[in-house]
């Protein structure tokens, strides 16, 4: 049996995957995500509070430039 496996493990090596592999992902800047997360707490706002006319009118103007 040690024979086997010897002779199986020679011929079809065993490869090892990494499970959680890191991707790269270059093509998402610090900018861009700096822009994310200031376009989620500007929604969140937006969502949760009555915001003056002014203020609405920034996040648009944001949302539209994105």
């Amino acid at each position: 049996m040690d024979i086997f496996l010897f002779c199986l493990e020679t011929t079809i090596p065993y490869k090892r995957q990494k499970l959680r592999e890191m991707k790269n992902n270059t093509w998402l800047t610090k900018g861009l995500i700096n822009l994310s997360k200031r376009m989620k707490t500007l929604n969140n706002l937006k969502r949760k509070f009555a915001l003056m006319r002014e203020d609405l009118e920034y996040i648009k103007k944001i949302s539209k430039n994105v």
